[in-house]
Parts: structure tokens; sequence; C-alpha cells
């Protein structure tokens, strides 16, 4: 046995573990950049390898129903064939009956068996044509043999040696067992500063008396039930861990230099100023940031507004009153387009209001900031104002989840008042997991009356979506429609915008244009005036019209490969229709009949469901959190906390910590 576990160890992940994978540098690529943080890797689930079978009825019926663990002998020498998958095949025996073994795909830790060779296989006993089967192998290695053992996420690489393998994990986490389970308990503890272990472990609420018997029931459990009570004490402690740093956030210190004395005058005079009248939402959010900038303490606020419920004047009308009291004011858009988006309604409020906008190329020196400019600009901002050691009285970050932690942090000082907007809608929960402690500004009625029709779009219905498309612009005058590609080249996979821009010109001939983000500034600037002077009835973009930018003419918007596209990215596509009100039509065309039903579910929210706080508590439900890394845009649901890794927060679990403290 030690003779066969020394030779497959060469060929199998195990092996890798033992040969390749030895070098602690490779858990970087999970984001381990320290021992103490290794037990923080959370198994997706165990597997009961304490009972091993004998090999010997002849009936299958005889055998336990399902995978079971089997003691068995090689009795053929491997056969390898096919490629693609390979397949290995031999049989194996007790001395009594045999088997045929066959493994497909995953071969490498069975070609090097030789007969003789005692193993341990998990698989399904099944008869064919009289014979005995074993179906669906998997090869236990002897060290695991006998044990309840953790099964681990990997990590998927380009080629096999970059793929962090499963097993590599859990002897990793072996090792840490045994020297890392004091750091890894301090680890956990430093999280929450002024707090220790015994205090921790109460208001958490874990039922174990220490952090060291929690790390013990997860990665080396005796029941499966034990090591499933210390993954939800995990899941406590992850949840407990959000609530306290609210309540850190949430406790400021006055900070006199961020006070900027608005006159309630110039608000007053500046909503006059606008062509609509404020609904009651806009109306308390512009005077919850007005209350806040004139305060002895520092602005920390999230305005999270549905689409199209205008939060971009919420946040000018104090930006600008503020700037009208001598405060230094800086606007920091995803793109340029919006960039000017924002510069064309400042100067809507009169000639007198200096605006400035930053962008790659722009001049910008001391002299112009002596005039005390409104700034409106891309990334350009980060590269510029720290040079100029300029240091803003108050930050706007529209769609903020689009910049960087350490990108808005360069333009924060120690005085400046930070707005953080976002059309992304965060329920209180989700609000809390992502900003926690932020004080909020939900806006939550539309100001215009607007109807949208969502569907799903079936590829066999694409001809009934065309003579629709014709319909709508034939009967409403100066209708416009967007086409959302997920890609922009052929060379980018399925799904090309410039593929499929010949056949829609032809169908539509010339009433169409394009718009992706590889363009120069200055043509997409060319092709959004086209938009508005209505000289493009068919807009065929990249996801560049997601965030921010205003089409008051279009009707329709057809998502190409929507099961690609996230809930939330989806929600922020159908919110650029009917900005001004009326009719507005929403398809999701599925470009293949075979979608996974999870996937169908996903996109059925968006059929179900147009308020954007109600739709993120329901894809937050499905799925969970998405990560709490503010330098991270994914939104997988598989997110971690501060301290574990492949942990899914969900609603509940956040409910769940808030009534408990």
């Amino acid at each position: 046995m030690d003779a066969l576990a020394a030779r497959t160890m060469d060929v199998s992940d195990g092996v890798e573990v033992a040969r390749q994978e030895r070098s602690f540098d490779r858990l970087q690529r999970m984001g381990i950049v320290a021992w103490e943080q290794v037990l923080l890797t959370l198994p997706t689930s165990y597997k009961d390898y304490t009972v091993i079978n004998p090999f010997l009825p002849s009936n299958e019926a005889l055998y336990p129903v399902g995978k079971a663990c089997y003691a068995v002998q090689v009795a053929s020498h491997p056969n390898l064939a096919g490629k693609a998958p390979p397949r290995l095949s031999f049989n194996v025996t007790d001395g009594c009956c045999t088997a045929k073994l066959t493994v497909f795909g995953n071969v490498w830790a069975w070609e090097h068996l030789q007969i003789g060779d005692d193993i341990i296989v998990e698989a399904v006993v099944d008869v064919w044509e009289g014979n005995l089967q074993l179906n669906s192998p998997s090869y236990i290695r002897s060290a695991m043999a006998g044990k309840l053992i953790p099964v681990y996420r990997g990590k998927r690489g380009a080629n096999k040696a970059a793929t962090i393998s499963p097993e590599f994990i859990y002897d990793k986490t072996r090792e840490a067992l045994t020297t890392q389970l004091d750091a890894t308990s301090g680890f956990i503890v430093g999280h929450f500063q002024g707090m220790d272990e015994k205090a921790l472990v109460r208001r958490s609420g874990i039922p174990f008396p220490d952090l060291k018997s929690m790390l013990l029931a997860i990665h080396a459990p005796s029941l499966v039930e034990d090591g499933v009570k210390g993954l939800e004490a995990a899941r406590s402690i992850a949840a407990f861990e959000v609530i306290f740093n609210a309540e850190r956030q949430a406790a400021r210190k006055p900070n006199p230099k961020s006070v900027i004395n608005i006159k309630q005058a110039d608000v007053e005079a500046l909503i006059a100023k606008l062509p609509f009248k404020f609904t009651e939402h806009q109306d308390t959010g512009v005077r919850e940031i007005v209350q806040d900038l004139r305060s002895p303490y520092q602005m920390n606020r999230l305005l999270s507004g549905d689409v199209g419920f205008g939060k971009t004047d919420v946040a000018l009308i104090p930006a600008i009153a503020a700037n009208m009291a001598g405060a230094k004011i800086v606007i920091m858009c995803p793109s340029l387009l919006i960039v000017n988006q924002w510069a064309e309604k400042i100067q809507g409020f009169g000639k007198s209001i200096n605006c400035k906008i930053v962008a790659s190329g722009a001049k910008l020196d001391k002299k112009m900031l002596a005039e005390n400019p409104i700034l409106v600009g891309t990334t350009a901002l980060v590269t510029r104002l720290p040079k100029l050691k300029f240091v803003p009285d108050f930050v706007i970050f529209d769609e903020q989840q689009k910049h960087g932690k350490g990108q808005k942090e360069s333009l924060v000082g120690s005085h400046t008042n930070r707005l953080d907007a976002t059309a992304t809608c965060q329920p209180k929960t989700a609000a809390l997991v992502n900003y926690g402690g932020m004080s909020e500004t939900i806006l939550n009625q539309c100001p215009v009356v607007k109807k949208i029709t969502s569907r799903i779009v079936m590829p066999e219905e694409r001809a009934r979506l065309f003579a629709h498309i014709q319909k709508i612009l034939a009967e409403v005058k100066d209708s416009q429609f967007a086409v959302v590609y997920p890609n922009v080249s052929t060379g980018e996979g399925r799904g090309s915008l410039l593929s499929a821009a010949e056949m829609w010109e032809q169908k539509f001939p010339g009433m169409t244009g394009i718009l992706h983000g590889k363009m120069s500034d200055t043509d997409k600037a060319k092709v959004m005036a086209k938009m508005h002077r209505g000289e493009i009835r068919i807009l065929l973009s990249s996801i560049l019209i997601e965030t921010g930018i205003t089409l008051p003419s279009l009707r329709g918007l057809i998502v190409v490969g929507a099961d690609r596209f996230g809930v939330s990215a989806l929600h922020q596509l159908r919110g650029r229709l009917a900005r001004h009100g009326g009719q507005g039509y929403f398809y999701m065309y599925l470009q293949s009949a075979d979608v996974q039903p999870e996937t169908m579910e996903r996109l059925d929210l968006l059929v179900k469901y147009s308020d954007g706080f109600v739709l993120a508590e329901k894809d937050a439900e499905m799925r969970g959190y998405g990560s709490m890394d503010d330098d991270d845009e994914s939104q997988s649901g598989v997110s971690r906390s501060a301290m574990f890794f492949g942990l899914r927060l969900m609603p509940k679990d956040i409910e769940r910590a808030m009534s408990a403290v």
C-alpha cells in the first residue's frame, strides 16, 4: 500500500501537492497571504470515508445504494483509450469477485496503477450484461481512507500546472491544523478591535466555547453534523463582522473643518430653476444631504435610487449650493459620456456656475483651481488632483461601484464630505453588507409615469421581434431602439456587435449607428449627438449604455445573450427606457434555447419585478450578496468577509445577526 501511494502521488492531484504544490506561494492565488488564513478557507461539503466496504458479493442487490467506498485490488493493467475525454479501463478484484472499473476524463490518478496494487475507490456498483461494474469512480488517497473528509473549492487555472486542486487545499489545511490553530483564532479576534475572544464568542452567538473548537469542527469533524455546526458558526461570525463594522463606522467624531455653510435660499433658488417638480423622495434626499454638509460631522452617505428616479439632480443641487458657499466640489464619473451629461446639467443653472471638465488631455493647473470651479471628471481626477495637492470639501462618486476603493480614497481628505451615488438598488441589508455604517438616502419614487413591458425572447421568436421593432418605429414618432451585445468583436466570443452590424443595416437601412467602449471619446460623442437629433433610430451598443446615459426617445431595448448578464446590469439597461415617461419595451433575447434552469429563473425576476429594490432583494435571496471587497466588481454571489474565503452570505444571515446584537 505504501509503495502504491508513493507511485500514485507522482501522477495524481495529491502528488502535485507533494511535489509541485508544496510552495506556499500558490495559496496567494486564492487570496491567502499568511499561514493563519489557511484555516479560514471553508469546505463546501464533507465526504464520509469512514466505512470501507469489502468487495465480496456477486449480487449487486447486496451492495449499498449509491456511491460507497470499496477496498479492491488491481487485477489487470489499465488500458488508456480516447482523447476527448480520455478513457481508462481495468479490472479490480477481492480474490473472489471481479468487476470492471472505467474512468472518464481525469485519468492521471489511475494510469500508473499496476496489477496487485491495493486501492480504495468510491463508486456505484452496477451490473452490465451480467458483469459487475464500478461506475463513477473516485480514487481515495490512503491518507483519506477511514476519515470524514472536508471538501474544499479549488481554483481552475489556464492549465494543469496553474490549477489549485481541492486536494491541495485539503493538505494545506492539515498542515495548518497542527501549527496554526492559535494564530488563526487570534487573526479572527484581530478583526474586532477592542473585543477579546470571550466577548466575540458571546456576541456572535456561536455554540462553541472558543474559536479553536469551531475551527476543529470545521476542518476535522468527527461527524458531518459537527462540520455543519462549525460552518454555521463561521457564518454567524462573518455576519456579526458586518454589524460590528457598521457600528464602528457610524461612531464618527466631530470635525469642524468639514462644515459647509450652505444657504437655504440658494438651495430653494436652484430647485426653482429645475424644469420639473421634485418628488417627495427627492425633496427629502436634498434636505438630508444639505443637513449633513452643514453639520460638524463628515458626511459619509449612500444615495441609492432606482434607475431613472432622478438621483443626479438630488446630488447636484447640494453640490452647486456648496460651491456657491465657497466649497471645493469634485464629481467623479465612470465615463466621459456621463461627465458631459453632468457638465451640461451644471451649465443649465446659469453662467455664474463655474464648471471644469477633467479628462485625459484637458488642461488643469493651480490658476484654474483658484477660480474654484466644480470639477467633473473621470479617473483623470485621481492622477491630476493629488499632484496639485487639491483636497475637495465635498466629493460625489457617481455610479460609485464602478470606481475602485483606492481611487476613491485618493480624493478624500481628512475633512472631505463624501456622497456615493448609485442606481444599483440597495435594500437595507444589502446596503449594510456593502457599505456598512453609511447614512442612506433612498429614492424609490419615479418622477414620471411609465410602463415597461419586459419579456424573455427565445431564438425561434426572432422574426416576431424584428416585426415588432418595425411596427414601433413606424407608429411611434421619433422612437428609438437600442440593441446591446455582450461582445464588441468576433474574437471575443459569440454575440458580436460588429459582426451583427451588417445584418441590422440590411434590415433597417440608413437607420443604425454603433457605440462601444473601444471607440474614441470624440466618436462616441458624435454618435450620441446623432441619437439626440434622431438621426439614428437603432443604436447597436456594448454594455457601455448600462450606466447613467440618458436617451430620451428610447422606446425599446434588446439585450442579445441576456443569459450572460447579471440581474443588476439588466435592470440598469432597462432603466434607459422611457426616461420622460410612456411605454417602453425590454426584451431579453436568448441566442440558444439550451439555458440552465437557474439562469431562466434569474431572468424571470426581470419579468416579474420592475421595482429595483425588490429585484435586488430577490436576487440576493437566490444567490447571496456579491463580493464585499470594494475593488471587486464581480457579483457571483460567492463572497467573503474580511476573514472567511468562499462564504456565501444571505440576507437572512445579516438579519439574524442584527436581531441578535
